[in-house]
C-alpha cells in the first residue's frame, strides 16, 4: 500500500537546527545544496518524509546507493521525494517500486515537448498535458520502471496549479495534503 503526502510551502522557512538534527547524510546532502531555494525545498521535503514515515510507522536509516538513489536501510519501505515551487511531495509504501514527481504547471514545460515526443492533449491545455505527461515519465524514473500512475492537478496558496504523479506497482492508498503549519512554522 503507498501513500502520497503533499504540502504548500509557500511562505515556509527551516531552521538549520532542524537540518542540523538529520540524521548524517541527509544532513551533509542539505548542506551541500548551494541554491537557497533548493535547499529550503529540499529540507522540507525531508520534514515531511520523517511525517510519513511516522505515519506508516516506518523507522530505520538511510544509505544512498551508488546511483544516488536514497533508500531506507531496515524493512521494506520504499520512499520518493519531490518537489516544485511551493509544492513539495513524498510517496511512501512497501511497494517494490515508487516514485513521485510533482511539476508546477508553466509555460516553461513547452521545452520538454521534444523529449515526450508528439502528444495529443484531451480536455486540457498542451501545457497542463504536457506537464502531466513529463510527471509520469519522472515519477517512472524515480520507482525504476513504468508502473500503474496516479495523477492529481493541486494548488498552492497563491493559486498555481501543479500536476503530481505517483508511479507504483502495488495498491495506491491515497494523496494526503498536509498542512505544514501542523508539521512545522511558517515565518
Amino acid at each position: 500500500m503507498v501513500r502520497v503526502y503533499f504540502s504548500d510551502i509557500t511562505n515556509c522557512e527551516y531552521d538549520q537546527r532542524e537540518v542540523d538534527n538529520f540524521h548524517m547524510l541527509r544532513r551533509d546532502y542539505v548542506n551541500s545544496i548551494n541554491d537557497p531555494e533548493r535547499k529550503r525545498q529540499s529540507a522540507l521535503c525531508w520534514m515531511l518524509l520523517q511525517k510519513a514515515m511516522a505515519d506508516a510507522n516506518v523507522s530505520g536509516n538511510f544509505s544512498v546507493d551508488v546511483k544516488g538513489k536514497w533508500r531506507i536501510i531496515e524493512g521494506g519501505a520504499k520512499f520518493s521525494i519531490s518537489h516544485s515551487g511551493n509544492m513539495i511531495a513524498v510517496a511512501i509504501g512497501d511497494a517494490e517500486f515508487v516514485g513521485v514527481d510533482v511539476e508546477k504547471i508553466s509555460d516553461k514545460v513547452l521545452i520538454l515537448q521534444k523529449k515526450l515526443g508528439e502528444i495529443k492533449p484531451v480536455n486540457m491545455s498542451n501545457t497542463e498535458h504536457i506537464t502531466r505527461e513529463w510527471t509520469k515519465k519522472e515519477s517512472s524514473f524515480k520507482a525504476g520502471k513504468k508502473c500503474e500512475y496516479y495523477s492529481r492537478k493541486v494548488y498552492d496558496k497563491i493559486g498555481e496549479e501543479y500536476f503530481l504523479t505517483l508511479c507504483t506497482n502495488d495498491k495506491f492508498e491515497k494523496f494526503e495534503y498536509v498542512d505544514f503549519k501542523t508539521i512545522y512554522k511558517y515565518k
